[in-house]
């Protein structure tokens, strides 16, 4: 969302962003906004890899790649109804679709963010780091 005041973006809606080393292992609540829900919900896991996952997608927004994500579907129904799984599996491949086409376009680090396989994915202290580099 755009602030007037200091004249810049700032990203909201941290609601499902969790402290994972206070949580017990294996610990999982089907909470978030649907369409910056990774790949790993799927098998209920959540982690700051996730988080990643819903940066790099607030990204392809920001960098006019796709429209506003909107998912009208509820996250959790992923678990009680094809439909919305589908629905849910279809974004999942439209993300997949730009991150491929980022590699194509040597845009390496936001592709990084999209990884499917959270174990693969750029972590955010490397992202951190790449983006100061960058920067230099």
């Amino acid at each position: 969302m755009w602030d007037d005041v200091t004249q810049h973006g700032v990203l909201i809606d941290f609601g499902a962003a969790l402290n994972h080393e206070v949580l017990p292992e294996g610990w999982f609540n089907p909470s978030g906004t649907p369409p910056y829900a990774p790949p790993e919900f799927l098998q209920r896991r959540k982690g700051s890899a996730g988080d990643v996952w819903a940066l790099g997608v607030t990204m392809l927004f920001a960098f006019k790649y796709v429209k506003l994500p909107d998912g009208a579907w509820i996250l959790p129904h992923v678990f009680e109804e094809d439909l919305v799984l589908e629905e849910m599996k279809s974004w999942l491949n439209v993300v997949e679709g730009w991150r491929e086409a980022l590699i194509e376009q040597n845009h390496g680090l936001l592709a990084g963010m999209l990884e499917p396989d959270p174990d693969k994915r750029i972590v955010a202290a490397e992202l951190e780091l790449q983006l100061k580099v960058r920067r230099t």
